[in-house]
């Protein structure tokens, strides 16, 4: 059976009844408010047409409306493509002078899976002030009608005046306010600034600072500047440090998201992002990125196959953190992503996870808690291309506190892990420090999960607290063998 779409409300009973007869056409009367006119349908073998043709009084003012919706499909019945072309023009009820006038078309262009992309164009005239509207825009959707990507531009002439231009960008990580002005043609620029800066203090280093741990050289850099109390965009360091070990460094400001921009200059080896300094040096909350041609993502294990096509994911982990020390955060190593409009989906839908970090070997996100524990899968948008998918789990870890140490002591060091199916087996590496080792002896463990419990058995080496580092390890049958 075809799939029928209605491509205005009006159309969805009569595109129905036609399904069983495709060669037919029809016309029906129609309402639409306090506009009343006719709806001619036709139906052939891989083309459904309406054309709508409304009039009337509607708020002080007579309207005329043409609506022309066209669907074509393939030879499975699955649409290809749809079109809707739409006039609505105002008059003077008794003149019928021309007061205005709005048209738009949208091009729905369907893929395999059942998604699209969508292009709009939009223009308006107000007769009476000679005021023009122009707006278009594309975005994409997934086969669920959610938007996964957009964007929008709109230019706003009046008489006398200079034409205004706004461009917004869907942001599909912000479900509360998805659409946000686009200024990232205005990036603010990085300024130089004195290098001899011994005297200059900060303020507390309490900032919270995401950027990617690698990135190649000239790569743009798209990092999360969070500072406590602070509303607004907020002034950052960026120091550039080159292959003779001379650093140099930039002023610059985040924007209204807490996102901060920038290219990496020629010849640099590692980038610096942080508030400020602290006796000359960069204060304590200070991120580091290691610029390399061809680095590798620490904590991530290497996709069996990734694709040749770009965007890829090539390294990831068969396990993320939900909460907990980590705050939901992970790191994925990419190919041939563009970090300014890389976005992330999870189970193949922008929810519950956003961007914190780019660049173009590497993407660090954030998984919120409202996600459930258990299996998904990762992948990424950037432009309009698609990359590959990730299985992984989402788990909740615990580990029971650790009394101080005493030589010669022998105590248990347990995590309690959540969220890993039953088919999953998983293991934990434990590495030791501080004032502990293992009990026979060593400073490291690979030990499995069993019924939610990782476990080993710590020995104080001298009194004081023994340092607990754990990483878990899922194999996932099919794709995480190893």
């Amino acid at each position: 059976m075809r799939r029928t779409i209605a491509l205005v409300a009006l159309c969805g009973l009569m595109l129905t009844i036609l399904q069983t007869a495709p060669a037919q056409a029809a016309s029906f009367p129609i309402t639409q408010g306090d506009l009343s006119g006719t709806a001619t349908v036709t139906s052939t073998a891989n083309t459904d047409t309406e054309v709508d043709k409304l009039s009337g009084t509607e708020g002080g003012e007579y309207v005329e409306v043409t609506i022309e919706c066209q669907t074509t499909y393939d030879n499975g019945g699955n649409p290809k493509k749809r079109t809707k072309k739409y006039t609505r023009t105002r008059y003077e009820p008794k003149s019928k002078k021309k007061l205005g006038s709005t048209s738009s078309t949208t091009t729905d262009t369907y893929n395999a899976a059942g998604g699209y992309t969508e292009t709009v164009s939009i223009s308006s005239v107000d007769n009476l002030t000679g005021e023009t509207i122009d707006t278009s825009g594309t975005g994409e959707f997934d086969g669920d009608d959610n938007r996964l990507s957009g964007d929008e531009t709109t230019t706003t002439r009046k008489p006398g005046v200079p034409p205004k231009v706004d461009k917004r960008k869907f942001d599909p990580n912000d479900p509360a306010v998805p659409w946000k002005r686009d200024d990232s043609s205005s990036v603010p620029p990085l300024i130089p600034i004195p290098t001899s800066l011994d005297t200059q203090t900060s303020t507390t280093a309490d900032e919270t600072v995401y950027l990617p741990d690698i990135a190649g050289p000239s790569s743009q850099i798209v990092a999360t500047f969070d500072e406590p109390n602070s509303a607004g965009p907020q002034d950052v360091t960026v120091a550039m440090i080159g292959a003779d070990g001379g650093t140099k460094y930039y002023r610059t400001q985040t924007d209204p998201d807490k996102r901060v921009v920038f290219s990496v200059a020629a010849g640099v080896t590692a980038v610096l992002l942080f508030k400020g300094f602290d006796g000359g040096k960069p204060d304590a909350a200070a991120a580091r990125c290691q610029i390399v041609q061809n680095g590798t993502v620490p904590g991530t294990d290497a996709i069996p196959n990734p694709p040749q096509t770009q965007p890829a994911i090539v390294r990831a982990s068969s396990a993320y953190e939900s909460g907990g020390p980590s705050k939901g955060t992970f790191s994925i190593q990419t190919r041939g992503n563009d970090p300014l409009s890389t976005h992330l989906l999870l189970d193949d839908k922008p929810r519950h996870i956003h961007v914190l970090a780019a660049s173009d070997q590497e993407v660090k996100g954030r998984i919120g808690n409202s996600a459930s524990l258990g299996r998904h899968s990762v992948s990424l948008i950037s432009g309009k291309q698609k990359s590959n998918a990730f299985p992984t789990d989402l788990v909740r870890m615990r580990a029971d506190p650790l009394p101080p140490s005493q030589v010669g002591t022998i105590q248990p060091a347990t995590v309690h892990v959540e969220g890993v199916p039953a088919t999953d087996p998983a293991v934990m590496t434990f590495a030791i420090g501080g004032a502990g080792e293992l009990a026979d002896g060593g400073a490291s463990a690979t030990v499995p999960v069993a019924n939610g419990i990782a476990q080993v058995r710590i020995r104080g080496t001298r009194t004081g607290a023994a340092l607990l580092r754990y990483h878990l390890h899922v194999k996932i049958p099919g794709f995480w063998e190893t």
